[in-house]
């Protein structure tokens, strides 16, 4: 009997707290959406950047490299202030030595402004992300709760694939089956995979357009934890070691593509020591990220709101 008797407790505290929490989410229904994206990402990595080695994020931003960005979603939107985001993306990365704007033994930069490497790569992603609302805010709600800044953390995998332009025979090259810094030969480590974890960041607004439209401005943040999306990140090669184990014509070209100095056509020994193998090619203590700057927008699946109902009764035994 007594036992019954606290089951009855706990089935009473449990129905009351379900009940507290009900009336205090504002009778608030979970919804579904779904929507797309469009907008712009950036790449933050070895090519490139400012005119200073060392500097982070925005700071060594490169604006020329801004590429566009799409998505898709779908969104589970559990209550006024959590939410959940499936979403695929694709847009590419791209960096260039040559847009740094580092003067030759002026700037700490100039060894990879020097160094003239270049590449791009397509980017397919995909990631959860849960997104928490700083203000309550009802996706569909046209008379109060229409806006809310929010910020979210994620994870997902990504797909890449960097290429470059042959200076010689002027066709885009696969730069990850080439290892360009030795990979896949003894003593200089495996190749990179092309399929990569990732961390997930955002921060931005949403606000409702509509009954069934809303749109969102925000920053996606992808953390890495790789540092060959650009194909660069730890030493110059002594080009012999390339001849020692490929055929000439293959050698060949993976030096002129892991070194593309000698296209500046700068005979200064100073300049050359750079390059010279063992010497620095990127940081490898760094890894690489990219972000996308974009607008979403958001469908609603034809959930309604609750009217509004005390629901406290006792409960039947």
């Amino acid at each position: 009997m007594n036992r019954i008797f606290d089951i009855k407790k706990i089935y009473f505290l449990i129905i009351l707290l379900i009940n507290t929490f009900v009336l205090n989410a504002q009778d608030y229904q979970s919804s579904h959406s779904i929507g797309f994206s469009v907008g712009v990402s950036s790449f933050l990595g070895d090519l490139g950047g400012s005119r200073n080695i060392g500097k982070g994020f925005i700071y060594d931003l490169d604006i020329q490299a801004t590429r566009p960005a799409i998505g898709a979603f779908y969104k589970y939107n559990l209550n006024q202030f959590l939410s959940f985001r499936a979403e695929f993306a694709y847009t590419q990365i791209f960096g260039n030595d040559a847009y740094s704007p580092a003067e030759w033994f002026v700037d700490r930069g100039y060894p990879r402004r020097y160094r003239n490497l270049q590449f791009t790569s397509p980017v397919l992603s995909a990631g959860g992300i849960i997104e928490l609302n700083l203000y309550k805010y009802e996706l569909g709600s046209t008379d109060k709760f229409k806006f809310a800044p929010f910020v979210g953390i994620g994870g997902g995998g990504f797909w890449f694939n960097p290429k470059t332009k042959d200076p010689i025979s002027g066709e885009k090259v696969k730069l990850q089956s080439l290892g360009t810094e030795g990979q896949g030969l003894p003593g200089y480590g495996e190749k990179y995979k092309l399929i990569q974890p990732q961390v997930l960041g955002v921060a931005g607004l949403k606000f409702n357009a509509g009954p069934s439209l809303a749109m969102t401005f925000e920053v996606v943040y992808h953390q890495t934890f790789t540092d060959y999306l650009d194909d660069v990140s730890t030493n110059f090669i002594d080009p012999m070691v390339f001849y020692n184990y490929y055929d000439a014509e293959t050698a060949s070209k993976i030096i002129r593509l892991h070194n593309r100095a000698p296209e500046l056509g700068l005979a200064d020994p100073r300049l050359e020591v750079i390059t010279k193998g063992g010497e620095i090619r990127g940081d490898q203590e760094d890894r690489d990220q990219f972000f996308r700057l974009q607008a979403s927008f958001v469908f609603m699946l034809g959930a309604k709101k609750r009217v509004k109902t005390s629901m406290y009764r006792c409960p039947v035994w």
